[in-house]
């Protein structure tokens, strides 16, 4: 048990770096007030819940019909974002912030679309983890990160709480 911890607070932690520099500008928006800090736990726990369910499924999809793919999953995270950096050259409009007052729960929705947006490099983290995993160790590993994902929160809340 001790082993699994640790490996779902590594896999966290180097999955979950570039949600620091989000945080950081969504921290941004719940200083001004137009976003509230449950609003942004809830939906970075709900997307964080989503890449760890989909990572599981296509886990046991790749185990059973494609064993050899796994090692190229790494590919997909580069293509995805270099598709977004083309899609942003192009563009002319890029909203970075959300605006106004929106209810709740669209806050919520808008920070899990965020959150789920920059997850490729999740999915090639976990998807060979948990294929190396029970199920059971798997679900565990998915369930960890509901704290670690309020922690990184209320850690970063902190910090900009001192500036």
């Amino acid at each position: 048990m001790v082993q699994l911890i640790g490996l779902t607070i590594g896999i966290f932690i180097t999955t979950n770096l570039d949600d620091l520099v989000m945080l950081l500008l969504l921290n941004e928006e719940v200083i001004n007030r137009r976003l509230k800090l449950r609003e942004l736990m809830y939906g970075q726990i709900l997307g964080i819940l989503i890449i760890g369910l989909i990572s599981w499924l296509i886990s046991l999809g790749v185990s059973h019909f494609v064993p050899g793919l796994t090692r190229w999953l790494g590919i997909f995270p580069l293509l995805i974002g270099l598709r977004m950096l083309i899609n942003n050259i192009r563009s002319t409009t890029n909203e970075q912030t959300l605006r106004g007052q929106t209810s709740g729960w669209r806050n919520s929705l808008s920070i899990t679309a965020l959150t789920l947006a920059g997850s490729a490099d999740n999915l090639a983290v976990y998807i060979p983890v948990f294929q190396r995993q029970t199920s059971q160790a798997a679900a565990a590993i998915v369930l960890m990160f509901i704290p670690l994902t309020v922690g990184w929160i209320r850690s970063e809340e902190r910090r900009v709480g001192k500036e």
